[in-house]
């Protein structure tokens, strides 16, 4: 079993975004990291997709992608975030 925190991350230019990384902390739990993985992305990129595929090239906006994206993190979390443990 892996633990994931969400940290901010920072390269050489200015930050470079969040990041999951090994952690004391565990954020979420996960099995099987490549599986999950694979989950994320098709959440994040299966609309996108099916949307070109079915309809042509479609423009999202940036409030409808922001949107897209913040559901797709939502229903992730909601599978692999750890639960605090219960006293």
């Amino acid at each position: 079993m892996l633990y994931l925190g969400l940290v901010l991350g920072t390269g050489h230019s200015g930050p470079t975004g969040r990041h999951l990384v090994p952690s004391a902390r565990p954020k979420l739990t996960l099995d099987d990291p490549m599986i999950a993985a694979t989950q994320f992305n098709w959440l994040v990129m299966g609309d996108p997709v099916n949307r070109a595929m079915f309809f042509g090239a479609v423009h999202l906006s940036a409030s409808e992608q922001q949107r897209h994206l913040t559901q797709s993190v939502r229903v992730f979390l909601a599978a692999y975030r750890r639960l605090p443990a219960a006293d």
